[in-house]
């Protein structure tokens, strides 16, 4: 529904949201494959909103709840690549952080 207000292919936080929500419930269905490609999507979408800071506390979320993911289905080096790769330090300088959106 959201994708048909907002775009298919058009980023939006509300349909990164709603994604990452799907992969959720996949995930305690124990729905792995789902789960993981539906997180997946809303990281995508999600780095896109926030190109300046990949350290934005829903992307950190959303690689947390794909970590979990990973681990369920035994890809624990995978899992672990995703969030070195993903909390290494930010690009932009330290007078860039009062320039970061929440």
């Amino acid at each position: 529904m959201k994708r048909a207000i907002h775009g298919h292919k058009k980023p939006h936080p509300n349909t990164a949201v709603s994604l990452w929500n799907i992969g959720y419930l996949h995930h305690m269905q124990k729905n792995l494959n789902e789960a993981a490609k539906f997180l997946k999507q809303s990281l995508d979408m999600l780095r896109i909103l926030h190109v300046r800071n990949s350290l934005h506390p829903h992307i950190m979320c959303v690689l947390s709840a794909l970590a979990e993911v990973y681990e369920d289905q035994r890809r624990r080096d995978e899992a672990l690549g995703n969030l070195e790769r993903d909390t290494e330090t930010d690009e932009t300088s330290d007078d860039d952080l009062s320039n970061r959106t929440i």
